[in-house]
């Protein structure tokens, strides 16, 4: 059966995208700290803001159109 998508259901998967790629940018950052000293904070700080802000937008949005245009 075909569901249709609702603009709630993909904005909840484009946050879920920005938290994940938040995620492996500090998982990984995290990993080099712990393995060599060469984590980089300021990728970690600016992989948040480009989430918080990407989450922001995704949060206005409020039809199928205004999501295809992020």
């Amino acid at each position: 059966a075909v569901k249709d998508i609702t603009v709630d259901d993909r904005k909840g998967g484009l946050i879920s995208a920005a938290k994940g790629t938040y995620s492996q940018v500090a998982n990984e950052q995290a990993r080099l700290e712990a393995e060599d000293a060469s984590g980089d904070t300021a990728a970690v700080s600016t992989a948040k803001d480009v989430k918080d802000a990407s989450i922001v937008a995704i949060n206005a949005c409020t039809t199928h159109d205004e999501l295809d245009a992020l």
